[in-house]
């Protein structure tokens, strides 16, 4: 039987994340989701996975988004004058123009991971906010973090399931495309385990909305079309609140489509659909093994 790793990011955002998190993991439709340790709901967060034994846990390593677990003044060239981390757009400017120390990036995301094991959690998996490990520099810093903790570190985009050119622009789904075969290589060689595919419907860097009706057909269409033995689905589900808008840059309408997220994955035709295509849902544990 293939196994399907439906997973959710950001657990530790909100509250509403975290509610929304459990639920679908209780319903049957998320089997795995990835801590986000430093953002509102992280204590919250840590106590459910306890709870919630069964649910595999793994770390969203985050640069783009809130403050850095360390002090400011340690990180200096990722944060801006408030303390907070740099936009995605920023940190890639930076990158590009030298301007970001390598060293307090390695500190910085050693400083992540730290935080989510001395409150008693391991991750199984390693994943990025904002799909940063597709950025050179950061790929092999990531890629050495997860070879020593000895996990599975997810790519983004598989370069034999290429994301849709629906959901992207023809230089972004190049770049992702090129980038994901050429990092797949590199983990192989250097025995970093990985799902064999990897998966997802909505697009937060397009302005597309998708009601529940709508996205239900896609999530089918999608998993109808996995053929490999271990693949990732990527869902956000999450119940709407101030914080999840400021989140999505202000954006109503993409805090929105978490909420039609989380319809689609306590709908009963989604879980059945699941079941009789043949998959077993499953945890980054089982990659490992």
């Amino acid at each position: 039987m293939k196994k399907l790793i439906i997973n959710a990011d950001e657990f530790g955002l909100t509250q509403g994340a975290n509610r929304a998190i459990i639920e679908s993991y209780l319903f049957g439709t998320v089997s795995s989701t990835t801590m986000i340790v430093n953002m509102w709901a992280f204590r919250e967060a840590v106590h459910l996975a306890k709870e919630n034994p069964g649910l595999g846990i793994g770390i969203h390593l985050n640069l783009t988004d809130g403050r850095p677990v360390l002090p400011a003044e340690e990180v200096k060239s990722l944060v801006n004058s408030d303390g907070s981390f740099y936009s995605r757009r920023d940190l890639i400017i930076r990158l590009l123009s030298h301007k970001v120390n390598p060293e307090e990036i390695k500190r910085e995301l050693n400083a992540q991971v730290e935080k989510l094991t001395t409150s008693g959690i391991y991750p199984l998996h390693i994943d990025t906010h904002q799909s940063i490990i597709l950025l050179p520099s950061l790929f092999w810093i990531v890629k050495d973090l997860a070879k020593s903790l000895k996990v599975p570190l997810l790519l983004p985009v598989d370069a034999r399931n290429p994301i849709s050119l629906e959901r992207t622009s023809w230089i972004k789904w190049s770049y992702a495309y090129f980038m994901g075969w050429r990092y797949r290589r590199i983990l192989k060689i250097e025995g970093i385990l990985a799902p064999d595919s990897f998966y997802n419907v909505v697009n937060y860097f397009t302005d597309r909305y998708w009601d529940e009706k709508r996205l239900l057909c896609e999530y089918k269409k999608v998993i109808s079309s996995i053929k490999e033995d271990t693949s990732q689905f990527m869902v956000h589900p999450s119940y709407i609140c101030n914080n999840l808008t400021s989140f999505m840059i202000g954006s109503e309408m993409m805090a929105r489509q978490r909420e039609e997220e989380l319809k689609v994955l306590l709908n009963l035709e989604l879980k059945s659909f699941i079941q009789n295509s043949g998959f077993r849902l499953a945890t980054y544990a089982e990659i490992m093994e």
